[in-house]
């Protein structure tokens, strides 16, 4: 699975999923929990990370140059889901394993 932030040993269970598949909380034995996103939505932070134009905790500049670099999806999930985006910021984020061979 592909990780966003925070990166786990590669000795770590795999994630468990909870609730629901598009935006929701993957658990992982002893560790904090883990947001589950869709892959547009990783594609979209991992963009604005990599450009260096903001601070991942700068909410609303982060949705903006999502969207500005081309990722809608991202920002519009960045809006309606602002706390998970903040849990996701310090536990991570991965990607809907339903999505990533898509």
């Amino acid at each position: 699975m592909r990780k966003l932030i925070r990166d786990t040993d590669s000795n770590d269970p795999p994630p468990k999923e909870t609730g629901d598949v598009s935006a929701g909380e993957v658990e992982q034995d002893d560790k904090k929990t883990q947001i589950l996103i869709p892959s547009e939505v990783f594609r979209g932070l991992e963009a604005v990370r990599l450009s260096g134009l903001t601070n991942m905790l700068d909410r609303p500049m982060v949705a903006l140059l999502a969207d500005r670099l081309g990722y809608p999806d991202a920002a519009r999930w960045i809006k309606e889901h602002p706390k998970l985006f903040a849990e996701g910021l310090f536990s991570g984020f991965c990607v809907n394993p339903e999505e990533e061979n898509a």
